[in-house]
């Protein structure tokens, strides 16, 4: 809902200015429907008032004693064992606290999501980033077993993978590592006639 000033705004610009409903509408970033809804409005809508909060003292009560309970879950659980609403509102009374089982399942709602792991999603552009890796592997390419050094590029925003084998871990190998993955991922492959 628009505030009281802002209302009074649009509908002095509109009705006594006489300035267009579509610059109204650029100028308070609204949409042209809502500065007409404002405009021909007989009444200006007057906001609701904040609902009260009904104070809960056996809720109140009750957390504290099941928030500690829920952090200590681990000490008396085991493997995959879960604590659960009803368990916890068992647990509860037998401590002596009245609560009803409703009000215990809406904590520990509150407790899971509290616990919820906030996660990001990587989004890359295409070209932004890529990771590489340059570790050792044994490979047996005549039935004999030696060792050899892998080189892998990955480009983040495709998920696409090159990868090569070194026959020594220095920069030389590094970069000319780096120069075939970027001639690979440029589309033509490859630049020169592989010999081992």
């Amino acid at each position: 809902m628009v505030p009281m000033d802002v209302v009074a705004v649009i509908r002095h610009k509109v009705a006594s200015e006489g300035v267009p409903i579509r610059e109204v509408a650029r100028e308070l970033g609204l949409s042209r429907n809502t500065i007409r809804r404002y405009v021909r409005a007989n009444k200006i809508p007057v906001p609701r008032p904040e609902k009260q909060v009904r104070p809960s003292p056996v809720r109140d009560e009750v957390a504290t004693a099941a928030a500690a309970i829920w952090r200590a879950r681990r000490s008396f659980t085991a493997g995959k064992q879960r604590l659960t609403a009803k368990r916890l509102w068992e647990l509860l009374r037998e401590n002596g606290h009245t609560a009803s089982e409703r009000t215990v399942r809406r904590l520990v709602a509150e407790f899971r999501s509290g616990e919820r792991e906030v996660t990001v999603p990587l989004v890359y552009t295409p070209g932004e980033l890529a990771q590489v890796d340059f570790f050792e592997v044994w490979v047996e390419p005549s039935g004999i077993r030696q060792k050899a050094w892998m080189f892998v590029m990955r480009l983040m925003h495709s998920g696409r993978d090159f990868a090569m084998l070194c026959a020594q871990q220095d920069a030389t190998w590094f970069l000319a590592a780096h120069v075939a993955a970027f001639t690979y991922f440029a589309g033509w492959w490859p630049p020169w006639p592989m010999t081992t």
